[in-house]
């Protein structure tokens, strides 16, 4: 079962209270923003593959209805390929509705069709070749998690890691300023990049890992992962 601390809910304010209750330290919101931006950017942002199948404009471009990290792929499929998707029930092949937005997060992941140029103008556009306009191309991309708003959302660890985080930028900038740090700067280092490591690692055993581990198995009293020893 997925952990609540692995869920991203939070978005990056949630680290400013987080490092008022961690350090008892006030700091100017305007700080915050700069110091908590580059935090951001050592912990990373959630993503989650998405596939689409969107409308080209007149002039190339193709908006994105999610904010995308990066684009895996894209494709058109002017004959008629497999089409993404399967009914479990039947295990027939359906097609998409076009304009569907759907999150797949199965490996493995291939468009269809004939792969297509494109450029990724920003995290909500990119750009194929003008001559497509009015068809359709599939996208495979990996979509940055955020609220309703447009806000990058982060988990519990993860705010607790920018906030350490935070602190180090502080009391690195304490010492450069000659001011006498409140913290020992290799002290809240290490506590941050431990924050880190524990942020980017999920604390629940996923279905896969699960069934891995069920796997081990003992042959001739002698213990092997995913293997099966013969004897000599």
């Amino acid at each position: 079962m997925r952990n609540s601390s692995d869920i991203p809910q939070f978005t990056i304010y949630s680290a400013l209270a987080t490092f008022d209750e961690l350090f008892g330290v006030r700091i100017k919101e305007s700080s915050f923003d700069e110091w908590a931006g580059i935090a951001s950017k050592k912990v990373g942002k959630n993503v989650r593959n998405i596939k689409l199948h969107q409308l080209v404009k007149e002039d190339g471009s193709v908006t994105l209805p999610c904010r995308a990290f990066t684009i895996r792929a894209v494709s058109i499929n002017l004959h008629n390929f497999t089409q993404w998707g399967a009914d479990e029930a039947s295990g027939n092949i359906k097609e998409l509705t076009p304009g569907e937005y759907t999150f797949d997060t199965s490996p493995g992941i291939t468009v269809p069709g004939e792969y297509v140029d494109f450029t990724m103008i920003d995290e909500y556009t990119l750009q194929v070749d003008p001559r497509l306009a009015g068809f359709r191309v599939y996208i495979l991309l990996k979509e940055i998690i955020t609220d309703g708003d447009g806000e990058v959302l982060y988990t519990e660890k993860q705010i607790e890691a920018i906030a350490y985080y935070v602190a180090y930028i502080m009391t690195q900038r304490d010492i450069f300023a000659g001011k006498h740090p409140s913290m020992d700067l290799q002290t809240i280092l290490t506590l941050a990049n431990q924050k880190i490591s524990q942020a980017k690692s999920p604390t629940y055993i996923t279905d896969n890992q699960m069934d891995a581990i069920l796997n081990v198995k003992t042959s001739f009293g002698r213990k092997s992962f995913n293997k099966d020893y013969k004897s000599e």
